[in-house]
């Protein structure tokens, strides 16, 4: 993995931070849920993250939130730049993922992922429907959950909030990334169990490196 670190240095931002993140496990499997506290205008804000093309409000008649939308790597660079995730990580969270507009995949637990980033719907309607709709009842999670289905902007704004939401948690910062941070929020991400963090992390790594050869293969120095 060394022989990647000067490429990623090079090519991605941020990404020099994941070069470790073999190693970088993190000492603590406390369970840990995700961001809880949010600001009081979440919801708005990961609609507006969105492409001019794609840009949503639910208090507006036009265009239809509900109506399937794809992102585009406008929404994916937003969604980053306005939480402070490394673009790299966004894009590498998405391709250990595998999801796609519509998708819905049913977990052990009977929970469900959702959409491009796979975000959870049992864990996360409930909290945004709760902090930005006002009241966490089941016509405001259908809303979230629908959202996170079918409109792959504001799916990947909350998949970068979740992100940071982890990453703030494992004791990271903006002004000092932090390795050991990144690939705690990494594992949390998919899950907060240790053995099940680690195997994701490791699927994540691998996913990573291939990114950064496809970007050399592409002729990108």
């Amino acid at each position: 993995m060394a022989s990647y670190c000067g490429i990623i240095k090079n090519v991605f931002m941020a990404g020099i931070a994941f070069c470790s993140i073999g190693q970088a496990w993190a000492g603590s499997f406390s369970k840990v849920h995700g961001p809880y506290t949010t600001s009081s205008n979440v919801l708005n804000n990961k609609l507006n993250a969105q492409s001019d093309a794609s840009n949503i409000r639910l208090s507006s008649s036009k265009p239809d939130p509900f109506k399937p939308t794809p992102f585009n790597p406008v929404c994916v660079y937003r969604a980053a730049l306005a939480e402070h995730v490394p673009l790299t990580v966004m894009y590498a969270i998405m391709k250990t993922e595998g999801g796609s507009i519509g998708t819905s995949h049913l977990n052990y637990d009977g929970s469900h992922d959702l959409g491009p980033m796979q975000i959870n719907g049992r864990t996360w309607a409930g909290i945004l429907a709760r902090d930005e709709l006002g009241q966490n009842n089941r016509s405001n999670r259908h809303i979230i959950r629908h959202l996170l289905k079918f409109n792959g902007c504001f799916n990947v704004s909350v998949g970068a909030w979740v992100l940071r939401g982890y990453y703030d948690a494992a004791g990271g910062s903006s002004s000092h990334p932090s390795p050991q941070a990144w690939a705690q929020a990494v594992g949390w991400y998919n899950s907060h169990d240790p053995i099940a963090m680690r195997i994701y992390q490791s699927k994540f790594r691998r996913n990573f490196v291939d990114m950064v050869n496809s970007v050399m293969g592409a002729g990108l120095k």
